[in-house]
């Protein structure tokens, strides 16, 4: 067995949601409580990966969880008050944000997306997948492009692309590289975040899958600091807790998040 199917049966044994083999009847059984419904029901139904048909229903579906934790910031007054990464004024907070980049077919998309006067910050969310390995695969259409359509593009991202082009690990390399393509694409004068924000249970130190991740994860930021058009941040979702469970806007919010998801 798997160490991510191990995961998920873990997950699965102790959700306390009713479900039947991990999938709940309705998508909106997998929300936390105090969250805006139809806001979030009308960004998932925008996006490109039709997450209300059978993904956003999975107990262990990673765009729930970031919903979860963010769907909070869907209240304007509570998400201009939120700080991330040093910025605060933001817009409520958008999910399944789609970021074209010119190119034909299937459009990055973002988990969650903020914006402010000054910077874009992109959620990359992550509960599950990055405990399985897979390979980074691109198009022809990328490299076809390059100076054509992608031209927008930097000199350093085409050296990060291609250092990557076999890599084989638990780091989505090539979604983390479209979503910098996108956003890169969609920034209009705005300083570009890319927000890579990642589960792992709290034994994480003693699993050599959870260790391998972080060092490859440790590997890639080092080289997105070359692409000086956008910054690269990563940080687990117990971070991000510790961080935020005693805010005063959204902590007890936070405090529900960590009884659900924490193992």
């Amino acid at each position: 067995m798997s160490i991510s199917t191990d995961i998920k049966k873990k997950i699965n044994s102790i959700s306390k949601i009713p479900h039947h083999n991990g999938y709940v009847n309705c998508w909106k059984e997998n929300l936390l409580s105090g969250l805006d419904v139809k806001a979030v029901e009308s960004d998932l139904k925008s996006g490109s990966g039709q997450e209300l048909d059978k993904k956003f229903r999975a107990i262990y579906s990673s765009s729930a969880l970031c919903v979860n934790n963010f769907g909070i910031l869907k209240d304007a007054k509570l998400c201009s008050n939120f700080e991330l990464l040093g910025q605060t004024g933001f817009a409520p907070v958008v999910f399944e944000k789609k970021l074209p980049t010119g190119l034909k077919g299937t459009p990055p998309n973002l988990d969650a997306y903020f914006e402010n006067d000054k910077c874009i910050i992109c959620i990359e969310s992550k509960y599950t997948e990055h405990f399985k390995k897979k390979k980074a695969k691109f198009k022809p259409k990328y490299e076809d492009n390059k100076d054509k359509i992608l031209s927008y593009l930097p000199e350093s991202f085409w050296k990060v692309k291609e250092r990557y082009m076999n890599y084989y690990g638990y780091l989505d390399i090539a979604q983390l590289l479209k979503h910098t393509i996108g956003l890169i694409n969609n920034r209009n004068g705005k300083q570009p975040h890319l927000l890579y924000i990642y589960w792992q249970p709290e034994n994480q130190d003693s699993i050599d899958v959870c260790n391998e991740h972080q060092k490859e994860l440790e590997e890639f930021q080092e080289q997105m600091k070359t692409l000086t058009e956008i910054s690269f941040h990563a940080m687990s979702y117990s971070e991000f807790w510790m961080k935020y469970e005693n805010d005063k806007n959204i902590g007890e919010h936070i405090k529900i998040v960590i009884k659900r998801y924490k193992i």
